[in-house]
């Protein structure tokens, strides 16, 4: 299994629900007070935002501890890119 998905430069985590929020609960029990997580939803929205915002850019989005799809668009993206 691929662990990451490029859907037009978004690097999506090829999870499932379980995979994710095991994750998640993972980077909670690590977090430090004083450092910041970031966890990116991201939709065909965000993905036409990122193109036309100057400060919304791949690589911010890319920083994400987990980047999941919100949204059938994306899944239908990455099967069609031949993915799981």
């Amino acid at each position: 299994m691929d662990k990451k998905i490029d859907v037009c430069g978004i690097l999506f985590d090829n999870v499932n629900m379980s995979q994710a929020i095991s994750i998640m609960e993972k980077r909670i029990l690590e977090c430090k007070d004083d450092t910041a997580s970031l966890l990116c939803v991201a939709n065909q929205d965000i993905i036409h935002r990122m193109r036309r915002t100057s400060g919304l850019s791949k690589e911010l989005i890319n920083s994400s501890f987990l980047i999941i799809p919100d949204g059938y668009s994306i899944i239908y993206a990455a099967r069609f890119l031949g993915k799981k």
